[in-house]
């Protein structure tokens, strides 16, 4: 199968290597590439897929429209893999939807998959991945060095106050600075937006801009590698690429994170403050036991996560049609929703987690959009890998009191109902348990004035849930 990637990037070698690998045949594009040298390669090479990734120089408005029109003359697919959900849905993958109508997406976020699917364009979950000749261990260096460090950019205009990036650095970051542990903070932006953060990062802490190749050399120097997240439904490419270079990663916890390792054997996880600083301190004091955990999170993600193996899983959904379209020799996505009903049907992770225990699942009524028409509610629980986590049940009570949303995250005890309905889970998949609490929903909605909401309460003490609302 022959294969062209228009792309300006990072990943550039990185999934061209990947798709040699997977035994296919691969040009690439010139680091300047303009419409009338893309339609000369392509014409020249005549791809049977032409695959473009995430947001570069290269994703131009006329280059998507060569490649729409080309595809379309010859019978190729169009296939993209978007980087960019769902913090840039608006600006990009709206964009690249309606410019280069691709027949096939994929997604790094599990929660964008079912909005692609709603606008007729066929979708799969695809997450980041290593190249384990790119990202590899290697032997400790000094000015690399560290008890603790972060890779990352920071960006104030995208990364605000209430942003998931930024509350997930206010669980891992603040707190260990706050208590004085040896962090350094690599990566653009940091020392020039600095006094932006609504927490001091000491100048002391802040390396600076890295480049790429050095990435792996923090990695390997660092004795716990921070790694903060964007969203629930999706895995940034730094916790891969932490993993594959041997580091002993303490990540955001996350349905993302279940759903791809197993905590405490792979990585670590912190679901609040205390927890991080707790971790730290009894890691950096077992070594043995922090490099048994590093040693295996190494492994499982050179044998399940590289390129090689997000090439072959997309060789294999997109093949069907492949096959459907050279019949066809058109676009073979049908009866496509306007573009500007992406994310317009759907509301993901409408809900509060208390951190305390007994955790408690809180939605409230102001969390549902008005006017917003409900088809299903689906309640996904996952659980950690363990034997006696099994077959959980949903206790439901009405909410009978106002509560702040940070009232409810530090654990205050709200008035319930009396029980209304016990949940069964009506699917499970590995550590995944799905609940339809349609139903319930409704009832929340329609006793307009009884209620501010409803409390689920998990029969298990360790979840992860995530809500979706169509």
């Amino acid at each position: 199968m022959k294969w062209f990637y228009l792309d300006q990037s990072l990943f550039t070698d990185m999934i061209a290597d990947a798709l040699v690998k997977a035994g296919m045949s691969v040009r690439t594009s010139d680091k300047y590439e303009d419409s009338n040298s893309l339609q000369s390669k392509l014409e020249l090479f005549e791809p049977d897929v032409i695959l473009t990734s995430g947001w570069n120089n290269a994703h131009t408005e006329s280059n998507f429209k060569t490649i729409r029109n080309y595809c379309n003359n010859s019978g190729a697919l169009y296939v993209h893999w978007s980087f960019e959900d769902p913090l840039h849905t608006e600006t990009w993958s709206k964009f690249i939807v309606n410019t280069g109508k691709p027949d096939y997406m994929f997604t790094h976020d599990y929660d964008s998959v079912e909005m692609y699917h709603r606008i007729g364009i066929p979708s799969s979950y695809l997450p980041f991945a290593c190249h384990p000749d790119w990202q590899k261990t290697h032997i400790p260096l000094e000015e690399f060095s560290s008890d603790i460090s972060l890779i990352a950019t920071y960006k104030p205009w995208i990364d605000t106050e209430e942003s998931y990036r930024i509350k997930s650095l206010k669980k891992l970051l603040h707190p260990l600075i706050e208590n004085g542990f040896e962090v350094n903070v690599w990566g653009p932006g940091w020392i020039e937006h600095r006094n932006q953060l609504s927490f001091e990062i000491p100048k002391k802490c802040l390396r600076g801009p890295i480049d790429y190749k050095d990435i792996s050399k923090v990695y390997s120097s660092s004795k716990i590698v921070l790694g903060i997240q964007n969203a629930d439904g999706l895995l940034t490419q730094r916790t891969y690429e932490s993993l594959a270079c041997g580091s002993f990663l303490l990540t955001t916890d996350s349905p993302a994170v279940h759903r791809h390792f197993t905590v405490g054997e792979h990585l670590l996880t912190s679901m609040n403050p205390e927890d991080t600083v707790q971790l730290a301190n009894y890691y950096l004091k077992h070594n043995k036991k922090r490099r048994a955990i590093s040693s295996k999170g190494k492994s499982y993600v050179r044998e399940h996560h590289t390129y090689v193996h997000r090439i072959e899983e997309m060789v294999k959904k997109i093949n069907p049609y492949l096959k459907s379209k050279k019949l066809n020799s058109r676009s073979i996505v049908k009866n496509p929703v306007p573009v500007d009903q992406m994310n317009s049907q759907q509301q993901t992770n409408k809900f509060i987690l208390s951190e305390r225990r007994p955790k408690r699942i809180i939605i409230k009524k102001d969390m549902i959009t008005e006017n917003f028409k409900m088809k299903s509610a689906k309640l996904t629980l996952t659980l950690p890998n363990s034997p006696v986590a099994r077959n959980p049940v949903i206790h439901c009570h009405f909410l009978l009191n106002e509560l702040s949303d940070n009232m409810i995250i530090q654990g205050y005890i709200p008035q319930l109902s009396s029980r209304i309905m016990t949940l069964k889970a009506e699917t499970s998949s590995n550590n995944e348990y799905y609940f339809d609490i349609t139903e319930l929903i409704k009832q929340m909605i329609e006793s307009s004035n009884t209620n501010f909401g409803i409390c689920l309460q998990p029969s298990v003490k360790t979840f992860t849930p995530q809500i979706n609302l169509n």
